[in-house]
């Protein structure tokens, strides 16, 4: 074989090793379970947020900013916003979830909630505090 083939060889080589890495890199990392579309951070299934849009279907994220965060970067207008109820742990419309700006330590950031009693009683617990109007997230910005 002479130089040249070699080094076109070894160029081939090196460029599909690059392009298995992620691959490879998955497999000894093992399945760390769902990642944010925005930061790639675990979701904690109790904070997870989905959002379907018609461009790109489903994201999900770890947590209402990261999903605010996209939506205002991504420029896209969701056709649905999912929460998850930190009771129930079942998917909830956004346009309709109660959310609790928690201040707790290891408790920070906003949960989401399908009932409102549930809500007050979660945020009178934690001293936190309901967002109405203006602070609740999702909102149409004007």
């Amino acid at each position: 074989m002479n130089r040249r083939a070699a080094a076109t060889l070894l160029f081939v080589a090196g460029v599909a090793a690059a392009g298995a890495a992620p691959t490879i890199a998955h497999a000894i990392r093992g399945d760390r379970g769902d990642r944010c579309d925005l930061d790639g951070a675990r979701i904690d299934l109790s904070a997870r947020v989905r959002i379907a849009d018609a461009i790109s279907g489903s994201h999900e994220f770890c947590c209402v900013h990261c999903a605010e965060r996209w939506m205002e970067s991504s420029g896209r207008v969701p056709g649905e916003i999912l929460v998850t109820d930190e009771t129930s742990g079942n998917e909830v419309d956004a346009r309709v979830a109660w959310f609790v700006w928690m201040r707790a330590p290891g408790e920070s950031g906003i949960r989401a909630f399908a009932d409102e009693q549930e809500a007050r009683r979660h945020a009178a617990a934690f001293g936190s505090t309901v967002l109405t109007a203006d602070e609740r997230p999702f909102r149409e910005k004007d």
